[in-house]
């Protein structure tokens, strides 16, 4: 049985992180199974998926500052934090 790695990326879009993360999936491929986590948001399309063994979206919200964001934030996070933790065990 393959070790298994989560990373959690919670960029909308494709960043350096992306990146970086797409890359370690690219050189773990046969030695290890690689999950990323994305927000639900996320715009990155799934041609730039391929190298991950599984993509999970789970609700991840930005927090910014103004009333709508932060009444969203603690459900969200609620919600996204019992699904990951769904998700490692």
């Amino acid at each position: 049985m393959k070790p298994v790695v989560v990373i959690v990326e919670g960029a909308t879009g494709v960043t350096g992180g992306f990146v970086a993360a797409r890359r370690e999936a690219e050189l773990l491929r046969g030695v290890a199974d690689i999950i990323l986590v994305l927000p639900t948001a996320s715009r990155i399309q799934p041609a730039q998926l391929g190298p991950f063994a599984e993509v999970v979206r789970l609700p991840i919200q930005p927090l910014r500052k103004n009333v709508a964001s932060v009444l969203r934030y603690a459900p969200n996070l609620l919600i996204a934090g019992k699904a990951l933790a769904k998700l490692l065990k």
